[in-house]
């Protein structure tokens, strides 16, 4: 990876690289902006699997649930191209985390968008948001921005 990827990348803990697809592009010859939001899915879930929220989901009906995702889209993306999709914890709540996505563009060597998405820690048999508190709360905190 190049210095200037790297240093786009820096402070974000987790990381993912996606090719980007032909079926990716639109109409209009780039790449559509649902796909942006994919990745930053792809990078969610990647860093919700490296704190073992859905392992926990599974065994207590506790995990994530999606409360709000944005994206500001910065330069144009075609085929073909890789992108590195960074993910960090940017704030912890009381029941809630908030992450910040970052997508760099091999081809073009520049940040291509930037996004942000807020989780709630979710209670799925009570219905309702719980508090994120010991090792969990540990976990997230150690890949929080610094």
């Amino acid at each position: 990876m190049s210095d200037g990827l790297e240093s786009s990348l820096a402070g974000f803990g987790r990381r993912i690289t996606v090719p980007v697809q032909w079926g990716d592009m639109d109409a209009l010859g780039h790449v559509n902006n649902v796909v942006y939001f994919r990745w930053i899915e792809s990078s969610r879930i990647d860093i919700l699997d490296h704190l073992g929220l859905f392992k926990s989901a599974a065994e207590t009906g506790i995990g994530p649930i999606l409360a709000k995702v944005s994206c500001d889209f910065r330069k144009q993306l075609h085929f073909p191209d890789t992108v590195h999709v960074g993910c960090r914890v940017e704030q912890l709540g009381r029941s809630s985390i908030q992450l910040s996505h970052i997508v760099v563009s091999s081809q073009q060597q520049v940040v291509a968008a930037e996004g942000s998405a807020t989780l709630v820690v979710y209670d799925y048999r009570a219905g309702k948001s719980v508090p994120i508190e010991g090792d969990l709360r540990q976990r997230i905190e150690s890949l929080m921005a610094k």
